[in-house]
């Protein structure tokens, strides 16, 4: 089995966005993640790497935090939809803030 040193980085730049890449390597230091063989690390990156840089920040942060094993799982695709909607409402509410609230809608 081939393993992932904690000094590999080959395939950044293929999903993980530049900003998240620090963060990225801190859960590859995690013990689960170490022991990951490099297509396990790949497809874990392939599966990020359809989410834009924030939301795959709260991802990994998340990952590293509840010391799981993956980063995408079954049910995340419904909360990206529920993180862009309440991305957007928080950008309206604060365009409504900033021009104020008569001008929108």
């Amino acid at each position: 089995m081939h393993t992932i040193s904690n000094n590999q980085t080959q395939w950044f730049g293929c999903g993980i966005a530049p900003e998240n890449e620090e963060i990225w390597q801190e859960l590859l230091k995690m013990p689960k993640w170490r022991k990951k063989p490099k297509t396990a690390i790949e497809l874990s990156i392939k599966k990020l790497s359809i989410f834009e840089p924030a939301f795959q920040r709260e991802l990994i942060e998340r990952a590293i935090s509840g010391n799981y094993q993956g980063v995408v799982f079954s049910n995340t695709i419904k909360e990206y939809e529920n993180y862009k909607k309440n991305v957007g409402v928080s950008k309206i509410s604060r365009l409504e803030r900033i021009i104020g609230s008569n001008t929108i809608g």
